[in-house]
């Protein structure tokens, strides 16, 4: 796990947070506050993620999440610390 600074794109972009990514094989992500230790919380979870682009400032990773019970697209631009 890399330390990235979180700003969520959708529906416009938000003040960045600073933690660790977590992405799994099925497709889901989730990123922590801090070190992802069992004191962290969950900043937000994405389904069906991906990696949209990777370059030497940070990753995009684009995916779907809950909100008020239903999905909508969302973007995770994750740049380095």
């Amino acid at each position: 796990m890399g330390k990235f600074n979180l700003i969520v794109q959708h529906p416009k972009p938000q003040k960045p947070v600073h933690g660790v990514l977590s992405m799994d094989k099925r497709g889901e992500a989730q990123f922590f506050t801090g070190n992802g230790e069992s004191d962290s919380r969950i900043v937000g979870t994405l389904e069906r993620a991906r990696v949209e682009h990777a370059a030497s400032n940070g990753i995009l990773i684009s995916g779907v999440e809950r909100h008020n019970g239903k999905l909508r697209f969302q973007e995770w631009w994750l740049v380095y610390v």
